[in-house]
């Protein structure tokens, strides 16, 4: 099973805009590198409510996922170290939004998720063609049989 360590997030704003900058490092085991085992990446910013004053419920920042067409294996047991770049507005990564106990002053807890998922093999198989309506070979009534 791939392993992914390192995972540090850098948030800088500007102007009503954020941008969140998310570095990490994977590796593939060596059964992934033998069987070329295919994995879908995805970066998750999510909003951290455990501390004290806080609901308790972590949460996905809106606007804040980014996920890759293309899925991933592994050539060697070799690190593969990745730098994303996630745009978003500001008020996205205000994930403590105001209410009757919020001042402005109040900080905002956020960190990156990184999650590979293994891809299992898919068999697709497809069935003889069927032909419906049109005329049928053979037979000149052109009513439907």
């Amino acid at each position: 099973m791939a392993t992914i360590e390192s995972v540090h997030l850098e948030l800088k704003e500007q102007l009503g805009a954020a941008a969140a900058l998310v570095t990490y490092t994977m590796r593939g085991s060596l059964q992934d590198v033998q069987q070329q085992t295919r994995y879908a990446e995805l970066v998750q910013l999510v909003g951290d409510d455990v501390g004290p004053g806080e609901d308790g419920q972590n949460e996905l920042i809106p606007n804040g996922e980014l996920s890759f067409a293309e899925s991933l294996a592994f050539a060697s047991s070799a690190p593969v170290t990745r730098v994303r770049l996630l745009a978003l507005p500001s008020k996205s990564v205000d994930e403590d939004p105001s209410g009757p106990f919020h001042t402005p002053q109040e900080e905002d807890e956020i960190r990156a998720r990184v999650t590979l998922t293994r891809i299992l093999s898919t068999v697709v198989a497809q069935s003889n063609l069927v032909r419906r309506g049109g005329v049928i070979p053979g037979n000149s009534d052109p009513t439907p049989v």
